[in-house]
């Protein structure tokens, strides 16, 4: 897959882009990165490429003609292909990136990614360049350079090699709408902690079993609003297991796992109820 990074700042962008886990991925012609100056379409001496706002407000906004030229050197590219390209522009007012955001954008081969600066940009670079808007969340930052790369890290683990176990992704937490459950590594006793009994059994499927009901409990303690979104298929298929699993589970699991037995019966009260 192949990024297209568009910044004010690319420095900010290829220091990141040199972490050992991306830099290996493009090492191995896995992953493409190209990032480009919007300086460089400057047509002036102090290379400045923004201007105030019509109607007043604060910042400045990249100007349209710049965005423009900058977009039809991309579309002259050898290897630019619309149909397999996405242009996205990193936006307080965009769509929430989540997990099902990043697996329609695996359906790509380029993603082209503006990255906004001050102010922003002009609402007819939006118009006439931009397919999809993208936010990290509610809150805002100076520029798109973390979003752009959030999503590139995001994206990338995808990718088949570019993870050293590509099971990783399976089992990562918001693949299948839930949070992961809790892992634990050596020692297997801390002070007065104990790490679960089933993760030290070595029995494969009772271990997926213990993971998959605990990512359950933990989703419905640590975000709510995924679990209820989850709840439909946990009634229709699941409930009569995770009901026997709860009602199994020891008050040394339990603190564990950061939980409590009034934890517990809450959360079976409420999926009784569903």
């Amino acid at each position: 897959m192949k990024f297209t990074y568009l910044t004010l700042f690319p420095e900010l962008i290829e220091n990141y882009l040199s972490d050992a886990l991306l830099k290996k991925a493009a090492d191995k012609k896995l992953l493409e990165f190209n990032v480009v100056n919007l300086r460089k379409y400057s047509d002036n001496k102090y290379n400045s490429i923004d201007d105030t706002a019509y109607g007043g407000g604060d910042g400045m906004l990249l100007r349209p003609e710049i965005a423009d030229s900058c977009f039809n050197d991309i579309y002259k590219s050898a290897d630019y292909k619309p149909e397999s390209t996405l242009r996205i522009y990193l936006s307080p007012q965009g769509e929430k990136l989540e997990q099902s955001t990043i697996h329609k954008l695996l359906k790509y081969d380029h993603l082209v990614l503006l990255s906004g600066r001050y102010g922003g940009v002009d609402q007819r670079v939006i118009n006439h360049h931009i397919d999809l808007e993208i936010s990290l969340g509610d809150f805002v930052l100076s520029g798109g350079e973390l979003a752009a790369l959030a999503l590139t890290e995001s994206v990338s683990r995808f990718i088949p090699g570019v993870l050293g176990h590509d099971q990783s992704v399976i089992a990562d937490s918001f693949h299948n709408g839930l949070l992961e459950a809790p892992q634990f590594t050596k020692p297997s006793l801390w002070g007065d902690d104990k790490v679960p009994e089933v993760l030290l059994s070595g029995h494969h499927e009772k271990i997926a079993i213990w993971k998959h009901h605990m990512a359950i409990l933990i989703t419905w303690k640590k975000r709510h609003d995924l679990f209820l979104k989850a709840q439909k298929e946990l009634v229709s298929t699941q409930l009569k297991n995770h009901l026997k699993f709860l009602s199994e589970i020891s008050d040394e699991t339990l603190k564990a796992v950061d939980l409590t037995r009034q934890d517990l019966d809450q959360h079976m009260n409420e999926i009784k109820s569903l």
